[in-house]
């Protein structure tokens, strides 16, 4: 019985511990989100109304629906593409190119050091880019040693830019010169086949207009969190050759309808 008030005291003492950890891992959290001064504001000055924090809490919200929003990005056109069992009216090269211009992207985020909240969306759309590629190859017979020997080339050269083969300012110049115009070109040949064909069953609408929507909040996360300019104006262009394509689906989709019916 005289043990009883120690042990009382001692679970006391344990449980105050376990509560002060989970407090310090949700300021972790909390700060790791916002910052830690929007932390401070938020709860130890209770400035809720604050306008940068408000303006960065916005931008967090938004950057992490793009991420959620990014893992099913291009699920539509993987499954056009499976329905179809066809790659006709689709652009390889516009899948290509945007292969490399994600690749690009990924390692200057990473060397820039930035948040993967402001990046995340550009490995989940690289990884269902690769996806949909193989498909396209099955789908047109042409998975053969060329389209291999290539592949390995590509995940050879990622993987230099990857482990830091690379300066950060050399792959800077790469985004520069060669990312946001590649982003742009990658579009083009798309644009161009929908214009000439008429033809765009096997493109998938929710896909473009979740790429501009995501590609328009972008540009005010990266405007709020890191001021890069480089990046806001590759998804300002992003934008605009995204957006020419929907309006393409959108004005062609009855086209194709019209000659199924004839």
């Amino acid at each position: 019985t005289l043990h009883k008030p120690a042990e009382t005291q001692a679970v006391g003492l344990h449980s105050t511990s376990s509560i002060n950890t989970m407090a310090e891992a949700f300021q972790a959290v909390l700060e790791s989100v916002l910052s830690p001064e929007c932390y401070h504001a938020y709860f130890h000055q209770f400035d809720v109304l604050n306008g940068d924090c408000g303006r960065l809490l916005i931008s967090k919200a938004l950057s992490y629906g793009i991420l959620l929003g990014a893992l099913g990005l291009k699920i539509p056109q993987i499954l056009t593409l499976l329905k179809s069992k066809s790659s006709k009216g689709v652009s390889f090269e516009l899948f290509y190119i945007e292969l490399v211009v994600c690749a690009i992207a990924i390692v200057y985020a990473m060397n820039s050091g930035y948040p993967f909240s402001t990046y995340g969306e550009t490995v989940f759309i690289m990884v269902q880019n690769i996806v949909i590629i193989l498909l396209l190859h099955l789908y047109s017979n042409k998975l053969n040693v060329p389209f291999f020997l290539g592949s390995l080339c590509f995940f050879a050269l990622f993987g230099m830019m990857w482990v830091g083969a690379i300066t950060h300012e050399q792959v800077s110049w790469i985004k520069g010169t060669l990312g946001i115009p590649l982003g742009v070109a990658s579009r083009i040949p798309q644009i161009y086949k929908n214009f000439r064909d008429k033809n765009v069953a096997s493109l998938s609408l929710a896909t473009f207009a979740l790429t501009v929507a995501g590609a328009s909040a972008r540009v005010f996360t990266t405007m709020t969190e890191t001021q890069d300019m480089l990046d806001v104006l590759g998804y300002s262009l992003s934008v605009l050759v995204n957006g020419i394509i929907c309006l393409q689906i959108l004005a062609y989709q009855n086209t194709d309808k019209k000659k199924k019916q004839n």
